[in-house]
């Protein structure tokens, strides 16, 4: 990311940094960009990780509050995974078909089949 897009990402934030805080974020980004590659148009983890890692600079955050955030997110996951097998089994007893229940549960066959033990 260029110096000027960059400064356009930073939006209000740019205002209270200083020359350096700047650079250093600007070093930030190209380590983020290295390890998330995607098209510059279509990059969500590099934004998020630029955002954590602004949040971090900023002193809004800190690392382990953003890593009790993620936390609670991989549990909030487990209980969404969890809530959409017992879907796809009471579907199941319903009369539902596996290719229907893929369908409606946005997975593969496969997964259907591993849930339903078969």
């Amino acid at each position: 990311m260029n110096r000027t897009d960059l400064e356009t990402w930073l939006g209000p934030a740019l205002e209270q940094m200083s020359v350096r805080e700047v650079d250093a974020f600007a070093a930030m980004v190209e380590r983020i960009d290295r390890l998330h590659p995607e098209a510059a148009d279509d990059r969500p983890m590099g934004t998020w990780a630029m955002n954590g890692a602004l949040q971090v600079q900023l002193g809004d955050d800190t690392l382990a509050g953003l890593a009790a955030a993620y936390l609670r997110a991989l549990e909030s996951e487990r209980e969404a995974w969890a809530m959409l097998q017992g879907a796809m089994i009471a579907s199941d007893a319903a009369g539902l078909s596996q290719s229907e229940i893929a369908r409606q549960a946005s997975v593969t066959r496969v997964t259907v089949a591993r849930t339903l033990g078969r």
